[in-house]
């Protein structure tokens, strides 16, 4: 008896230290790692090993889109990314490119997707200057969503995270949002 009553101060402190440290949130931290694929130009924080696939599509015989996406859920958030590239064999088509159709063409898609309601729209710009938007929807059927694009030349890259509805994301929106990087050649 005297031995376990020896152990109970520090069972009591293991036991108050549970409460105190916010052990999911802390090991949740560790997990993160960065992405920066080498072909891709952009490099984030990214909350484990996404399912990564590319996508090709014929637009018309002189131009394609090449998509590289990427895309993981955790405990119920979803983060994905995209990388969008525009192929035309005619130099016109690649400076004839208006960023604002392509926001507008991204949104709309978005809505589309989600069947959701258009919470807030706003211009922002990456760590590097590149200026983009940012899309904030709602949606019954597949939860809160927040979006960023940004254009430079003839790519879009596109970052998102969902969380079901009312969960507060805001920590992990801030650590993938804030450490995506353009990289410039």
């Amino acid at each position: 008896m005297k031995r376990a009553l020896k152990f109970a101060p520090f069972v009591a402190c293991f036991i108050l230290l549970g409460y105190l440290i916010d052990w999911e949130n802390l090991l949740a931290s560790q997990e993160w790692a960065q992405l920066s694929p080498e072909d891709q130009n952009f490099s984030v924080e990214f909350p484990g090993e996404p399912e990564t696939w590319t996508t090709f599509k014929e637009l018309s015989p002189k131009d394609s889109l090449s998509s590289s996406n990427y895309r993981l859920e955790v405990d119920g958030i979803t983060y994905s990314i995209k990388v969008a590239k525009h192929v035309s064999s005619t130099p016109e088509a690649q400076e004839s490119f208006n960023a604002e159709e392509g926001y507008d063409g991204f949104r709309l898609g978005l809505l589309q997707q989600t069947g959701g309601l258009l919470v807030s729209e706003r211009d922002i710009s990456s760590k590097n200057g590149t200026p983009g938007r940012e899309y904030t929807i709602s949606s019954q059927e597949t939860g809160d969503l927040v979006a960023r694009i940004f254009y430079t030349g003839n790519v879009m890259f596109a970052l998102s995270i969902t969380s079901p509805n009312g969960h507060d994301v805001s920590r992990e929106r801030r650590r993938i949002f804030d450490s995506f990087t353009i990289i410039t050649e």
